[in-house]
């Protein structure tokens, strides 16, 4: 699964570049032009550079079809207070993770960040969707599944549930 993270290269914007990885290999880096090398050359709007690594592309793969569940799903919804270094994409993996084959999506929705939480930290709000694919899911199964996740945030990064 390839994810776009924070970088930094030579002639771009120190806060405006990231990377595409896959696997922990750099795909491609993206950015601003630094305003400064803009300035130099009289470019007078911002500009953007992407680069790719076509080596590093890796090699096709035919998706796999998977039918949809017959049975219905169900979705719960978490709210969490996390630190402020704490990325969406690691809430995310942390919650699939935890509870497995039955997750069949985790999407970080919401962040705040104010006085309503305690100094250095943010609340974040992730929908998390449940699926069987051999029966319907129960509430109690459901129940279990989120509490799974929870354990797992807040052991792997000192989450607390948000009250």
């Amino acid at each position: 699964r390839a994810e776009a993270v924070v970088d930094t290269a030579p002639g771009l914007h120190p806060g405006k570049t990231a990377a595409l990885t896959m696997d922990g290999n750099k795909l491609a880096t993206f950015g601003r032009l630094d305003p400064r090398l803009c300035k130099a050359f009289d470019v007078r709007l911002p500009a953007y550079l992407c680069s790719i690594a076509l080596e590093a592309l890796p090699d096709y793969a035919v998706p796999h079809y998977r039918p949809a569940s017959r049975f219905p799903g169900t979705s719960r919804d978490i709210a969490l207070v996390v630190g402020l270094d704490t990325a969406a994409r690691d809430i995310e993996r942390t919650i699939s993770g935890a509870i497995g084959a039955t997750c069949t999506g985790v999407r970080v929705f919401d962040e705040y960040r104010g006085p309503q939480v305690e100094g250095g930290r943010k609340s974040v709000a992730a929908r998390v969707e449940l699926q069987r694919f051999d029966a319907t899911i129960t509430d109690e199964q459901a129940d279990e599944a989120v509490a799974r996740a929870l354990r797992a945030v807040k052991d792997e990064l000192g989450a607390t549930i948000r009250a």
